[in-house]
């Protein structure tokens, strides 16, 4: 502490062995029980100072159980000599006997011990105290206090402790250990060397927030919906205080710098929790920590994506374009919604099912399915004429299909935006006006008007939307006149077009097997009887 003690000190402690019972023998110090006591005294003495210079000199034993008045002589008390015996006896004993401490009296250090008037923690580090003047100073002028201080159970040490000057007679003892009990003393100190310490004070800084993140902590993605998180128990040493539980805290790592938590807070025995109902492929960041009374605890962090898995949505807003062809379907649709993917989107399927053609309903018909890119949002499905189709979509990742959308239903034109023909002229059937090449006769009108109410309107088909009858080509960019009906016979196939007149009957609905037959105009039949000669020539 900076300065130099005085030469020897005989410092007279009177101890009051509780257990022993008093006898007029202890009064003869020449008496056999005298010295049995007096030899107890000093070896428990000599062995409390071992490796130090130190005499113990009996002085008397008197009644009130055992009350024994020793000294002891020190070379120096420039450390804890005093408190050394003060410790002792404070834990009930003096060596192996109940004891109680009565008085300590010095001849030149200080022979007053300060009184600790207050102490409380004020942190989780600090220790404020508050102590009486000491005015018995055997003759020398007070140069400070020391205050020694130890973790309870613990003994003191000679370079723990904290010197002040004689006033304003408080201190802080800083640097503590958090959540800790601490015995703490004062004495007064001399030129002379260290006075009588006080009374022990046992003060315990407040609690504090853990110091470290719970050990072993582990963070594992166990499906596309579940993140298992575990930990090993706290050291009760980074705990600073009463442990009250665990928190675990999780939310949607977007980059955004306000993230949304959810907590689920454990009790102290629970070491593993499972978070459940979690969005599929996403990236969430986990934090743990443990908690007590002052708040939460050093944190561990760590961040995983849940597992992959199907599209949890369809994709939105599914569309079809109704009469826009008599032979294709276009479907369009938006993303699935964010956060529903679950995975790298890989594509799309559409799933398509003609269910009525000719407003009849069909059966067991064939459904198709086509997959597009994960950037596409439209396809064209090629249909049949005429036909009504049941349309769904979905979205698939890397682990499957997701559900698909809701029916939509389109329908296709009846007929293409132009018919062309293929036809003969034969009177009074048909024939061309070769000033205005306009078909005239009886099929001129009634194909035209076969065809207007047959195919409908088609919006597709832009203008009017009417179906237009093309009388110049048969398709093929040949011309549709021929010169025969074997002609027009040799010319029906599957390019889209109208062939007339062709002979036939009220009973034919298939031409060749494939074409579509039908009966307009139906006429007479007329046998003629030729001979060679009149029959009145012949009688």
């Amino acid at each position: 502490m900076g300065m130099c003690w005085a030469a020897a000190e005989e410092v007279n402690y009177k101890v009051r062995y509780k257990k022993k019972n008093w006898s007029s023998d202890l009064a003869n110090p020449v008496s056999q029980l005298y010295k049995k006591l007096e030899d107890e005294i000093q070896q428990t003495i000599l062995t409390l100072y071992e490796g130090e210079t130190v005499t113990v000199k009996i002085l008397d034993l008197r009644k009130g159980s055992v009350i024994a008045s020793f000294n002891v002589s020190y070379p120096s008390i420039d450390s804890l000599q005093i408190i050394t015996i003060q410790e002792e006896i404070a834990g009930g004993t003096l060596g192996n006997s109940p004891a109680e401490l009565l008085s300590i009296t010095s001849n030149y250090v200080p022979n007053q011990a300060p009184v600790i008037l207050g102490s409380n923690s004020t942190t989780s580090t600090t220790i404020e105290l508050k102590w009486s003047e000491v005015t018995q100073l055997n003759s020398a002028p007070l140069l400070g206090y020391t205050i020694v201080y130890k973790e309870m159970n613990k003994k003191f040490q000679g370079d723990i402790m904290k010197s002040v000057s004689p006033t304003p007679r408080e201190a802080v003892l800083e640097d503590l250990k958090k959540f800790t009990n601490y015995t703490i003393r004062v004495y007064a100190f001399t030129k002379n060397g260290n006075g009588v310490p006080s009374e022990a004070a046992h003060v315990g800084t407040q609690e504090d927030v853990p110091s470290k993140s719970p050990p072993n902590t582990v963070i594992k993605p166990t499906s596309s919906s579940t993140i298992h998180v575990s930990w090993e128990p706290m050291n009760q040493a980074y705990v600073h205080g009463i442990l009250l539980g665990y928190e675990v805290r999780y939310a949607k790592d977007d980059g955004s710098s306000q993230l949304t938590w959810q907590t689920k807070t454990l009790a102290a025995d629970i070491h593993e929790v499972v978070l459940r109902d979690l969005a599929y492929f996403t990236r969430y960041k986990v934090v743990v920590c443990a908690k007590t009374s002052k708040g939460r605890g050093k944190e561990y962090s760590h961040i995983d994506y849940t597992f992959v898995d199907v599209p949890g949505m369809p994709p939105q807003s599914v569309t079809a374009q109704n009469l826009t062809s008599e032979a294709s379907i276009d479907v369009s649709w938006s993303p699935v919604p964010s956060g529903h993917v679950n995975d790298i989107l890989m594509g799309y399927s559409v799933k398509y099912l003609r269910i009525q053609t000719a407003e009849r309903n069909v059966f067991n018909t064939e459904e198709h399915t086509l997959t597009t890119k994960p950037t596409d949002q439209l396809i064209s499905l090629e249909v049949d004429t005429y036909s009504t189709y049941r349309i769904q979509v979905a979205a698939f990742t890397r682990k499957g299909m997701g559900p698909y959308s809701e029916y939509i239903y389109a329908e296709t034109c009846r007929c293409p935006k132009a018919l062309y023909t293929n036809y003969w002229s034969t009177s009074p059937y048909l024939k061309v006006n070769k000033k205005d090449n306009k078909l005239e006769g009886i099929f001129s009108g009634i194909v035209t008007d076969m065809i207007r109410v047959a195919c409908g309107i088609c919006p597709g088909h832009g203008g009017t939307g009417q179906t237009t009858i093309d009388i110049s080509t048969n398709g093929k960019k040949e011309r549709s006149a021929k010169g025969s009906v074997l002609e027009v016979l040799r010319d029906i196939d599957d390019i889209p077009q109208i062939s007339f007149p062709i002979y036939g009957n009220k009973y034919i609905t298939r031409y060749m097997g494939s074409y579509a037959y039908i009966n307009l105009v139906e006429s007479p039949g007329v046998a003629f009887i030729a001979t060679s000669r009149p029959p009145d020539l012949l009688l």
